[in-house]
């Protein structure tokens, strides 16, 4: 069976449309559509507790810090 453009568009309309995504954006309805990821995927070890984060990134900034201090020292 051929199928016409009209007929076409009309059926992946609400596919590309947006609006399933959005529903996992505004209402956190994970099944309802497709999540947005990028490269930076692959930069996930593991998933901590938000206050695991914050140290991790403050002894971060720290290492950096001295670093980059010992350099123009």
């Amino acid at each position: 069976m051929r199928v016409g453009r009209a007929e076409l568009a009309a059926a992946v309309r609400p596919l590309v449309t947006g609006a399933r995504g959005r529903l996992v954006f505004e209402g956190g309805g994970l099944d309802a559509g497709i999540w947005s990821v990028g490269p930076s995927q692959g930069l996930i070890r593991d998933v901590a507790p938000a206050g695991e984060l914050v140290r991790r990134t403050v002894a971060e900034a720290r290492e950096v810090i001295h670093r980059t201090a010992a350099q123009w020292a």
